[in-house]
C-alpha cells in the first residue's frame, strides 16, 4: 500500500532539510535545494501518523544513507539512539506507538513557523 504525500509531508520534509543545511545527516554529504537525493527520512514510518510530522522522528538523509538503513534497521535504530539520547530515543518510541488525535491545522502552522525562523 503506498501511502499518499500530502501537504504536511511536503512542509515537514523541507523543514527538516532546511534544518540540516541542505546535507545528509548521516554522512555529510552536501545537496543542493530541490535535489531529489536528499530525503527527509522517518525512523518510525509514516504510517505512523501520531510522530508522522513529529521532527524527533524525521532526519535528512541521502538516498545512498536512506537504502542502507532500510537494509540495516539496527544500524539504523543504534544511529537514532546515538542522535536523540537513550531518554529522547524511548519517548519517541512510545509516542509512535500511542494513538493520538493530531490537530493538522497547528502541526502546519508549527512547521510554518520553523520555516520562517
Amino acid at each position: 500500500m503506498k501511502i499518499r504525500i500530502d501537504h504536511l509531508d511536503k512542509l515537514a520534509s523541507l523543514v527538516v532539510k532546511e534544518r540540516a543545511g541542505y546535507r545528509c545527516e548521516r554522512c555529510g554529504a552536501q545537496h543542493k535545494k530541490g535535489d531529489k537525493g536528499l530525503h527527509a527520512s522517518h525512523f518510525h514510518g509514516r504510517a505512523k501518523k501520531s510522530v508522522r510530522w513529529d521532527l524527533r522522528n524525521l532526519n535528512s538523509i541521502c538516498h545512498g544513507c536512506h537504502s542502507f538503513f532500510h537494509a540495516n534497521p539496527e544500524e539504523h535504530r543504534a544511529w537514532k539512539l546515538k542522535q536523540l539520547g537513550e531518554q529522547e530515543f524511548k519517548k519517541l518510541d512510545i509516542d509512535a506507538h500511542l494513538p493520538q488525535k493530531l490537530d493538522e491545522v497547528f502541526i502546519k502552522r508549527h512547521l510554518e513557523l520553523l520555516l520562517s525562523e
